[in-house]
């Protein structure tokens, strides 16, 4: 049958905005006894469309573009605690998710955990 996001007055951004395809891929390398390297992989395809708008400002259906992002995260681990250093999305991928939201680019973070017993 015909499915569609409207429903009497009401219409719906996410009704058919469903995860169609998502494959990841997580690996983890110990370097050391308190290296730790970290690497993710993840590729994914939604169903359905956002709104998007031309140069004119004129609003047109954009259907959802697969994407691919990696991420890696190096962590040591000391006496109490660890420091780390995360990578995001290293391919730099221009993706929007479910809700038109348009998500970031790279980036890199960094920081400490601290525990307080032993």
């Amino acid at each position: 049958g015909y499915v569609s996001k409207s429903s009497g007055d009401y219409d719906s951004r996410y009704v058919l905005d469903y995860l169609q395809h998502k494959v990841v891929l997580s690996c983890f390398f110990p370097v050391s006894d308190n290296l730790a390297i970290s690497i993710l992989a993840n590729y994914q395809d939604r169903a359905g469309y956002y709104t998007d708008w031309d140069k004119d400002g004129l609003a047109y259906q954009h259907a959802f573009d697969p994407y691919y992002l990696i991420d890696i995260k190096a962590e040591y681990k000391l006496n109490f605690g660890a420091i780390f250093v995360n990578a995001n999305n290293l391919l730099n991928e221009d993706y929007a998710d479910i809700g038109q939201v348009w998500q970031p680019g790279r980036w890199i973070s960094f920081g400490c955990n601290f525990s307080l017993s032993r």
